[in-house]
């Protein structure tokens, strides 16, 4: 009996799926309808046009106009279609996305299946109304947050990017245990933020945010309202104490705070 073919990997088969697609009339069809409903779409003869719209690097504005208006179908009117096209222009940073976090979920094929699903109910459900802009951005930010919520909900840890086999040399686990402690492969989230306060590796504020983000489960969102500050400063505020404390333990020792 013959060996079945192995199955194509998820991005060959979308993007097989996309150029039978992008280019019918039926999708042909589709685009005309909705460049009557969201006149921003004009100007394009089909969807890898549009697609190619939205990936200009060189015209951001315009690009993120066409996804918002492809969003607003998809969300607003419920349109398959539209949700299919804004998965194929967001694909290439749902893959990257899914690489990221690969060893969260499980394995590459975890990852992407998971990201992918979790993309189209987010696009499906996009408030457009309140964040019409940044989309592609909007959209994969809400992804991963929902993702690795979900992950560590059960336990109270964190993987904060930190794992033993990846950031520590075996010379530097000795030295790391005095300063950070290790359950299994995650950091317990009360403890690690609690010593990186006293060795000064983060400020006072960003373990705050730290905290209430991970150990009280407050969105982004709903912290940029209580601080009085921007989502994305919030973000990269975040980012930027986790970063500090990935250093510390590729390092195997603690620096002070500079901030």
């Amino acid at each position: 009996m013959p060996t079945p073919a192995p199955t194509p990997p998820l991005r060959s088969r979308l993007d097989l799926e996309w150029q039978r697609l992008a280019t019918t009339p039926t999708s042909r069809q589709a685009l005309s309808r909705w460049q009557r409903v969201e006149p921003v779409l004009a100007g394009h003869d089909n969807l890898e046009q549009l697609r190619s719209t939205v990936h200009n690097r060189s015209d951001l504005t315009t690009g993120d106009r066409a996804l918002a208006a492809l969003v607003r179908l998809a969300a607003a009117h419920d349109d398959e279609l539209a949700v299919r096209v804004v998965l194929q222009c967001l694909l290439p940073g749902a893959l990257r996305l899914a690489q990221a976090l690969s060893m969260l979920l499980g394995g590459q094929t975890a990852s992407e299946a998971s990201v992918l699903a979790e993309l189209a109910i987010g696009i499906r459900t996009y408030p457009w109304q309140r964040r019409p802009r940044r989309v592609a951005a909007n959209l994969l930010l809400d992804v991963r947050q929902r993702l690795t919520r979900a992950e560590h909900r059960w336990s109270g840890l964190i993987p904060a990017g930190l794992y033993l086999d990846q950031c520590l040399a075996p010379t530097h686990a000795a030295a790391f245990e005095d300063t950070l402690t290790w359950i299994d492969t995650r950091v317990d989230v009360e403890q690690l933020l609690r010593r990186a306060r006293r060795k000064e590796i983060i400020s006072p504020a960003q373990e705050q945010l730290l905290r209430d983000h991970y150990l009280h489960g407050i969105p982004i969102e709903r912290l940029a309202g209580r601080y009085g500050r921007s989502r994305s400063t919030l973000f990269r505020d975040k980012a930027g104490a986790e970063q500090q404390l990935r250093r510390a333990a590729a390092a195997g020792h603690t620096g002070a705070h500079h901030g």
